[in-house]
């Protein structure tokens, strides 16, 4: 297991380094996650807010240009949903890059990881704010799920 970790980290790792003559179009890259259905890469880019795709030959297009989505990435089916700073978490239709589900989440300061759990439910952290939220897709609604010993 560790080892295919390894390989798949060399093989991103060696997909950048492959794009220096091409085009570069990171800015600061933040988060990755690779989307196995088209079979490429997904970069948030904390210095522009944009999410580029890399394809396995190593060459970079705009996912998503000027969507404010500088950290967290994850793939739920076929969204692609990222956590926008103090803005809230984004989705993106990974077929089209079309924007399909805002939440935003008052209050927030630093949303920054993004993961979900079996029944679709996203968590976000806040890093600065010490929180984690938890946001149900299906109704739009998001509560806060940890707000207690939470340091950073």
């Amino acid at each position: 297991m560790r080892l295919i970790s390894f390989v798949g980290s060399l093989t991103f790792f060696c997909l950048l380094s492959g794009t220096v003559t091409a085009q570069n179009l990171l800015n600061n890259p933040e988060s990755v996650v690779y989307d196995a259905t088209h079979n490429r890469y997904l970069v948030s880019n904390f210095g522009s807010g944009d999410i580029v795709q890399i394809a396995e030959n190593g060459t970079q297009e705009y996912f998503v240009e000027g969507g404010d989505c500088r950290l967290g990435l994850h793939i739920v089916g076929d969204i692609l949903f990222s956590a926008c700073r103090e803005v809230g978490v984004k989705g993106f239709d990974l077929q089209s890059g079309e924007l399909v589900y805002f939440f935003e989440i008052q209050g927030a300061r630093f949303l920054n990881d993004i993961t979900a759990d079996n029944s679709g439910n996203l968590f976000v952290s806040d890093s600065q704010g010490a929180k984690i939220f938890r946001i149900n897709p299906e109704s739009g609604n998001y509560t806060t799920f940890v707000d207690e010993y939470i340091q950073n």
